[in-house]
């Protein structure tokens, strides 16, 4: 009788010490896939952030050109043959290629 005790006693501390293992390794990988959406989150933030960088400096870029072709009084100067605008033409007339 004391031995079937000793036995169910060393059975339940074993269930305790598995069950107490499982909700660890649930924390953990609750935990780890926490760490991993935050690091996606901030890998996110600084792409839109990026972008948004290339944007603006593509606009200022664009007004420059503008304001380009707003200083040119002979608009002749500013088109090739066919009245086609070299843009890259404009950016380095007004400074700005290469700028970005």
């Amino acid at each position: 009788e004391l031995k079937l005790r000793l036995d169910k006693v060393d059975a339940i501390q074993k269930n305790h010490a598995y069950q107490r293992q499982v909700g660890l390794e649930k924390i953990m990988d609750s935990f780890d896939k926490t760490r991993n959406m935050l690091a996606e989150r901030q890998d996110l933030m600084k792409q839109r952030k990026q972008a948004n960088m290339n944007a603006a400096v593509q606009r200022q870029t664009m007004q420059a050109a503008m304001d380009t072709i707003k200083r040119n009084t002979d608009l002749s100067k500013t088109g090739q043959q066919g009245g086609s605008v070299n843009m890259s033409e404009l950016l380095s007339k007004s400074g700005r290629i290469g700028a970005h």
